[in-house]
């Protein structure tokens, strides 16, 4: 079964197309997220019931929250919104259901452990209102990653990881450790309620290495 991590956000032009692929959706187990004014004046707790379908009146806020989505919409701002956002993909409804299943299990399914943690990891880290824009972002989703894969690099020093980083990005290690200690401590200023509320025990500003041996933890809990 596809991770429930995995969202599908359905802007229908057709009832029935809609309400098909949704049905197939929920063979795969995964959520559809649907914005569509005749669709809401059905049941809506039979729908997610029957077809797992989220019925909202702010579909946008799931695009910003999903680790991959897969659009089917003609709304060229809906559009334009997946575009610039990392970990994003757009389909056209034109291709049909069985071909936007295919699509789904493939990008869903392929690359092994580590795309499933490059994504749950790129999540993660979205969810704390760290920016994507910063180096800190990608230095940080790296450390994740492999600290998720290899939980045995954190056991004797935080620099060896950070050695790792640093030699994928030819970079020095002293940079890697500055800039997700900068890019923590710019979201911490902005809302320190979302990085506060991502922990299961109180924290304040968490240090480098404490957030990624977190958020590896909870990558190895979400099912690698």
């Amino acid at each position: 079964m596809i991770s429930l991590s995995v969202k599908i956000l359905i802007e229908m032009t057709d009832k029935s197309f809609g309400i098909k692929l949704a049905s197939e959706l929920q063979k795969l187990g995964v959520y559809a997220v649907v914005s569509d004014e005749e669709i809401k004046t059905f049941d809506k707790e039979m729908f997610f019931e029957k077809y797992r379908i989220i019925v909202t009146d702010n579909p946008e806020k799931y695009i910003q929250s999903c680790v991959q989505v897969i659009v089917i919409s003609s709304d060229k701002n809906i559009i334009d919104m997946i575009l610039y956002n990392d970990n994003m993909l757009y389909v056209s409804k034109n291709i049909g259901v069985n071909s936007i299943c295919s699509l789904i299990k493939f990008h869903t399914n392929c690359g092994g452990d580590k795309v499933k943690a490059e994504r749950l990891a790129s999540s993660f880290i979205r969810e704390m209102g760290i920016q994507t824009n910063l180096k800190g972002y990608k230095y940080l989703r790296t450390g994740i990653v492999c600290a998720s894969l290899k939980p045995e690099i954190m056991e004797h020093s935080t620099y060896e990881i950070y050695d790792v980083i640093a030699k994928k990005y030819n970079v020095q290690s002293s940079s890697v450790e500055r800039a997700i200690r900068n890019s923590i401590e710019l979201a911490y200023e902005r809302c320190p309620k979302k990085i506060s509320e991502k922990f299961n025990y109180p924290v304040a500003k968490p240090s480098n290495t404490e957030l990624i041996i977190f958020a590896a933890d909870t990558i190895r809990t979400w099912g690698l």
